[in-house]
C-alpha cells in the first residue's frame, strides 16, 4: 500500500466514526496498544521540544527504510503517533521525497487536538520529511 493510500485509509476510518468522542476513544485505544519507543529509551536528545506533553521520537535509516519509533505520556498523542508510525515506518527516501502529509489538516483528526499539540506533530512530520 502506498503512503498516500495508508493515510487515506486512516482518514476514512476516522470519518466513519460517529463523533469526536468515538474518534478520541479510537485514538486512545491505539495509544494503549502502540508498541513504540520503550519508556527506558526516552532520552533528552529524542524529546520533541514543540510538544505540549513529553513526547520522544527516534528516527533512523535501516537498509534504506525509515525506522520510526515514538512515545508520548499522553494516550491521545500516543495514538496519533501510532497512526504516524503506520504512515511513515518502513518507507523509503523515494516514498517520502514527494509526500505531503494531510492528516493534520483533516478535521476528523485535527479537531481532536489543540493547536499546540498539532504544532508538535507537525514538528515530528517535518523531522521525518527532512531526514
Amino acid at each position: 500500500m502506498t503512503i498516500y493510500e495508508t493515510e487515506q485509509n486512516i482518514i476514512n476510518d476516522l470519518n466513519e466514526l460517529e463523533d469526536i468522542l468515538a474518534r478520541s476513544e479510537f485514538l486512545i485505544r491505539c495509544g494503549m496498544v502502540y508498541e513504540g519507543l520503550p519508556r527506558e529509551q526516552c532520552r533528552d536528545d529524542l524529546l520533541i521540544r514543540d510538544c505540549q506533553v513529553n513526547t520522544w521520537v527516534s528516527l533512523s535509516w535501516n537498509t534504506g527504510q525509515l525506522s520510526f519509533c515514538a512515545y508520548s505520556e499522553s494516550l491521545l498523542v500516543n495514538g496519533a503517533l501510532a497512526l504516524l508510525d503506520e504512515i511513515f515506518n518502513n518507507r523509503s527516501r523515494a516514498e517520502l521525497a514527494d509526500y505531503d502529509c494531510d492528516l493534520l489538516n483533516d478535521p476528523s483528526f485535527a479537531d481532536l487536538f489543540t493547536l499546540t499539540q498539532l504544532k508538535g506533530m507537525r514538528s515530528i512530520i517535518d523531522m521525518i520529511l527532512i531526514k
